[in-house]
């Protein structure tokens, strides 16, 4: 029974890596079990498709071609009537970034950290009088969401705040951090990666 067991699941195998495209039996697709327990331990993680990303040519390619539609299209403030508001704040703001990046890199950050990790925050840093000065792209996997836990928001979550690596100290208010992801459905709180 045991080597019937055996040849029952090599044909099994065969069969399905061989029914509608024959030069690609034998070989193990990416997002199977064996890849993931073999290749990359850490699938579920933004680091573990970070090193998938890494690896593969054809990610990375695929995320360039996203990143490149986009990362060179002008963000422009419009009013109700879709009027463009010439020297917005927010337009000079994302015209600029920050000190140490320029728009088209954060574009790519968007798209590279929205596919990979589900998931793009955005710190907007305030000056004193409260209005965003710089934008700061933050990797998904290192923004820890700080949930209500008021009992009255029990029913009607809502984010007390963002904190950035595990810094204690630092609560980031909900106004201050974008958290652009896709849709988990487990999960309120978190983006669900698309790959």
């Amino acid at each position: 029974e045991g080597a019937n067991m055996g040849l029952a699941e090599k044909i099994q195998r065969r069969a399905k890596a061989i029914s509608h495209k024959p030069e690609l039996a034998g070989r193990i697709h990416l997002s199977s079990s064996g890849a993931q327990g073999e290749a990359f331990p850490d699938m579920d993680s933004f680091v573990g498709w970070a090193s998938v990303y890494d690896s593969y040519i054809w990610l990375r390619k695929g995320l360039r071609f996203i990143a490149d539609s986009i990362k060179f299209l002008p963000l422009m403030v419009v009013d109700a009537e879709g009027q463009e508001q010439p020297g917005h704040y927010i337009s000079e703001l994302f015209e600029y970034v920050n000190d140490t990046d320029n728009p088209v890199s954060l574009w790519e950050h968007y798209v590279i950290y929205k596919y990979l990790g589900g998931e793009f925050p955005l710190e907007l840093v305030p000056d004193k009088r409260g209005i965003p000065v710089e934008v700061w792209a933050r990797r998904p996997d290192r923004v820890l969401v700080v949930p209500d836990m008021a009992p009255e928001r029990k029913l009607y979550p809502r984010i007390a705040g963002y904190r950035y690596e595990d810094d204690k100290d630092h609560l980031i208010p909900p106004e201050l951090l974008w958290f652009d992801k896709f849709t988990h459905p487990t999960n309120p709180w978190r983006g669900l990666n698309v790959i």
